[in-house]
Parts: C-alpha cells; structure tokens; sequence
C-alpha cells in the first residue's frame, strides 16, 4: 500500500485549489480533518469523513483513494477496491493508485473473466491509459483542428494530400469513436464490487431460488440488470445469477 507524505500534500493542496473559499464550503477543512485522523490511525473517522465529503455530491480522484486506503486500513476489501476503481476511472494515469488497486485485488478470493480482448486492449491503448473526460477532451480538440487546419488549406486555395486528409481524419475518427465508447461503457455496461464478505448467488431473485455459488468481498462483476431488490451479474463464463442489491454496489 502506498501513501506517501508528499501525495498526500499534493491531495491536500488540491482540495485547497479546488475550494479556494474555505470559509464558504466546508470541504476543504472535511479533508484536512480526514487526512489528520487517518495519519493519527483513526481510520473509522477518516472513512467517515471521507465517506461525508463524497455523499455531499464531491467527485474527485484524491478524495476516492483516500477513502479507498481508510477502507482498507478498516479491513474492508470490498470498499477500498469500490473507492479505488472509482478513482481510477477519473485518473487512470495516477501510479500509486494502480499500485493500491492491484494490490488489494490480489487478496481477492475470486478471480473473475476479463472480456476485453487483448488485442483491443493493445490497438486502443489509450483508452486504458486516459480518463473519459480526458478522452472526450482530446477527440473535441482533435476534431476541431483537424476542420481548421483543412478549413485553411482551401480558403489559401492549397491542394491538402489525399492520404494526409485520409489519416488525419481517420484518426479523428477512431478518437471520437473511442471517447463515445468509453461514454457508452461507463453509463450504459455497468459494473458492481461484491461488499459483502460472502454473496450467495441465486438462480432468480428470491431467497427460494436455487444456490449457485458463493462470491466474496472485493471481486468485481457486471451488472445485466435489477430487479425486485437483486441485481443480475455476470461473473464469468457459466456464472451468471442474481445477488441481493445490498451485497454489492454499482462503481
């Protein structure tokens, strides 16, 4: 586990730049509190305020992976690995982030199934290795060159290359494709942390339904759907069932 000083006085730092008005939001001086009680072994308290900060509508990475280091601090694998994976997904660049998650991960009981093709992950490897909005930034900003750079080209009545324009505006495309994907991924293919220590796994969503298997804290599934207090998950190939909706929580 990494919680170096000096990342925690760039979080800190953060959140003052973030809430410059101290005095008009109580955020700032939270963090400051939470930060205290988890460098003081208060880790019940950090989680707390940490937790207090993020259900008052606060969406930032720093405060994600401090409430995932209180959570694991607390011996609650579920939690920090929820907290983690949201963090990641707003800064999938931050290595002592990945370090924690995957660490953590590796105490998981259950191995699930990656669907993601290698070689995608490959070809695409940016979409790994950048935020959505980030992404989204990066396809706005590319496309937008690209139509004033060819904007210009013919008002100075130049001749642009054909393969220039081809791959320039192949690459915008892949870019916007990409970002629109991720978009799509993170709204529309949800996906949950088993909470629980243990999550029995039913073949429809009654206490009566037959047991399937048993999943455990920390190990990450999709969510098909949700129904009547249950959620529907796909864990692996020949493992799908439903959980009841309190053993796990969407990312």
């Amino acid at each position: 586990m990494k919680t170096k000083n000096a990342f925690i006085l760039f979080a800190v730092l953060f959140f003052l730049a973030f809430f410059p008005r101290v005095g008009a939001s109580p955020h700032a001086g939270l963090f400051f509190d939470g930060i205290k009680a988890y460098h003081a072994g208060h880790y019940d308290e950090a989680a707390s305020i940490f937790s207090r900060i993020a259900g008052e509508g606060v969406v930032n990475d720093k405060l994600y992976y401090n409430l995932g280091n209180a959570y694991y601090k607390k011996n609650d694998p579920g939690r920090a690995i929820l907290w983690y994976e949201r963090a990641f997904r707003l800064s999938p660049e931050d290595a002592d982030l990945k370090y924690n998650l995957e660490f953590v991960r590796s105490q998981v009981k259950d191995l699930g199934e990656d669907k993601t093709n290698a070689i995608f992950k490959i070809l695409f490897f940016w979409k790994y290795a950048l935020s959505e909005a980030a992404l989204r930034w990066i396809a706005v900003i590319s496309n937008g060159l690209f139509w004033i750079l060819l904007t210009v080209q013919v008002m100075r009545r130049k001749r642009t290359s054909r393969l220039f324009a081809g791959v320039a505006g192949t690459m915008v495309l892949i870019l916007a494709l990409t970002a629109g994907f991720g978009y799509y991924e993170n709204r529309f293919m949800k996906k949950a942390v088993i909470l629980s220590e243990k999550a029995v796994v039913r073949s429809g969503w009654s206490e009566d339904a037959t047991e399937l298997f048993v999943l455990h804290a920390g190990t990450r599934v999709e969510v098909e759907k949700e129904e009547r207090g249950y959620f529907r998950i796909y864990f692996s190939k020949g493992k799908i069932g439903w959980v009841k909706k309190e053993t796990a929580e969407i990312i």
